[in-house]
């Protein structure tokens, strides 16, 4: 058998940095909600001239294969311009 059949997993590391542009939209409650909100006693107003949100995030991600489990941890940051 060789090394890299199924019945012989190989320990490994893997180091991954990840860098995202994120857009979210406005969602329709947002742009043209007028009136109470029954389930919160809110009375909530929208504004149609709302633009998109943006921003960046990064990640960096740590994964280790080992023979008998796996694991990873990350750590996302998210400094953004626009709050999303």
């Amino acid at each position: 058998m060789s090394a890299t059949s199924p019945d012989h997993a190989v320990a490994s590391e893997v180091l991954t940095a990840h860098k995202l542009r994120i857009t979210h939209g406005p969602t329709i409650e947002e742009l043209y909600n007028q009136g109470p909100h029954l389930a919160a006693y809110t009375y909530e107003r929208g504004y149609h001239k709302l633009d998109a949100e943006s921003g960046y995030e990064a990640e960096l991600e740590f994964r280790d294969y080992g023979e008998h489990f796996n694991w990873r941890a990350s750590n996302p940051s998210c400094p953004r311009k626009d709050a999303i």
